[in-house]
């Protein structure tokens, strides 16, 4: 593995479709980061008119800002990762940083974050990935930390961090976040891969040294719109990503080759079990919410797999209060229990 020069260039890919003002946020955090070695590349995903403009505003305004642009917008709701497989990559494909860091339009990151991860990098020439501590906002303007679900030292083993993740240690929680990458390191490992978190987690941060600062931050907004929520109100399960970077990727065969059988098997059978979980969740949710449509779709992609059966009579169990007051609801008698109630009977 090459040195990074003193001052490595950092390539920060954006990609956006509607979501104008928010993207103007997000962009204009990068552009005020204490660290100013940065090649910012905006994907345009086949963007609505109003991001478009701001897009060409924020090109305009700094030399740093590269667009990469599809004329169609790159989605799917029956393969809604299409997104990571065309546009990160895209984006990937014309980074020109040593380091790599993705991050939605709707994130913003602390003005000191890059210089935090730089400083790590430079301290541990040993280190291929680095990250912070997400930090949620509400509507209201709280926060909630992630913190707690960050208790581990400045650097450690990748391959450590994510079997302690396995063993329910509080030593990663940062969701939907990105790790800064070696470049390099993240082509070699084939880009960005459909089954995004989890690729990252077991498929690049553990086959190197692992970097952490307490003290960066990375923030994302409680929001109506955000994608993960209305995948979940469809009903749409992600089982199809996990097969494919179990055996497409070779998760498994390639852990058993770094770290041995015992531990590719513990990952492999980890991930198969929370994909199965995840899928129970989302399929007891849709019927408890009574949502037909959504039902069959969950059920549709889960049913042929037998940890999913397994997965289900606790995720039912769970919902068993919301499914009955909405068929009460349904069936018009949940005003007639509500009068009941009232009047003692």
């Amino acid at each position: 593995m090459r040195p990074l020069p003193d001052q490595p260039l950092i390539s920060v890919l954006i990609d956006t479709y509607y979501r104008p003002a928010m993207l103007r946020h997000a962009v204009e955090a990068i552009r005020g980061q204490t660290y100013a070695d940065l090649d910012i590349v905006l994907i345009d995903n086949g963007s609505t008119p109003e991001t478009k403009a701001v897009l060409a505003e924020l090109e305009a305004a700094d030399s740093r800002i590269r667009l990469v642009r599809f004329t169609e917008n790159q989605f799917s709701w029956d393969d809604p990762h299409v997104i990571v497989r065309e546009c990160y990559n895209a984006g990937l494909a014309a980074a020109k940083g040593d380091l790599v860091f993705h991050q939605a339009d709707d994130d913003w990151l602390a003005p000191d974050f890059f210089e935090r991860m730089v400083a790590l990098f430079r301290e541990n020439p040993a280190c291929t990935t680095a990250i912070g501590v997400s930090v949620g906002v509400r509507p209201d303007g709280s926060e909630v930390s992630a913190a707690a679900a960050n208790q581990r030292p400045r650097f450690m083993p990748g391959h450590e961090m994510a079997l302690a993740v396995i063993d329910g240690k509080p030593v990663f929680g940062s969701p939907g976040f990105c790790f800064v990458m070696r470049r390099d390191v993240l082509e070699a490992a084939g880009g960005f891969h459909d089954s995004f978190e989890q690729h990252m987690l077991y498929g690049i941060v553990a086959f190197g040294v692992t970097g952490f600062d307490s003290e960066a931050r990375m923030y994302w907004g409680y929001h109506e719109g955000q994608l993960n929520k209305a995948l979940r109100d469809r009903g749409w399960v992600s089982l199809g990503y996990t097969r494919s970077l179990l055996d497409g990727f070779g998760l498994e065969r390639r852990w058993a080759e770094a770290f041995g059988p015992a531990a590719a098997r513990t990952v492999a059978e980890f991930i198969e079990r929370q994909a199965y979980q995840s899928a129970a969740e989302i399929f007891a949710g849709c019927l408890a919410e009574l949502r037909p449509a959504a039902i069959w779709r969950s059920f549709r992609a889960a049913a042929p797999h037998l940890g999913f059966w397994k997965a289900l009579p606790a995720e039912l169990w769970e919902q068993k209060r919301l499914f009955a007051a909405n068929l009460l609801k349904l069936v018009g008698l949940k005003p007639l229990l509500n009068r009941l109630r009232g009047r003692g009977v």
